[in-house]
């Protein structure tokens, strides 16, 4: 339950955070992590969701997919199995955990949607 201490931790993370793009986010790590990325870094990324479900390990995922973000392709591992309203197509902000670069993809865990346009 979001309560207003909740509300107002949110609110100070996301101010200090700067929000980037999909693209943004995968022109940092594309090349391999640059010296001050680190596991673990929390990260504030909006993209366009292109895919919604479970991971290859079966868990509750949001994709930022190639076609809608740039060539951009972040997976965002949700912490909590809650979608919020979010749509293939939706403008979506996540703050979540860089988890590194496989496959050619940014993985993002412990994510949780903050924003749905």
């Amino acid at each position: 339950m979001l309560t207003n201490d909740n509300f107002k931790k949110i609110k100070e993370i996301n101010t200090m955070l700067e929000k980037i793009t999909s693209s943004e986010l995968y022109n940092r790590y594309k090349d391999g992590p640059d010296a001050k990325s680190q596991s673990a870094e929390k990260i504030l990324v909006e993209g366009i969701a292109t895919y919604l479900g479970p991971d290859m390990y079966g868990l509750p995922s949001i994709e930022f997919g190639t076609s809608k973000n740039d060539g951009a392709n972040i997976l965002c591992v949700l912490a909590e199995p809650e979608y919020a309203n979010v749509k293939i197509g939706s403008k979506v902000t996540i703050l979540g955990n860089f988890y590194g670069f496989v496959q050619k993809t940014v993985v993002m865990k412990k994510c949780e949607v903050k924003e749905v346009i």
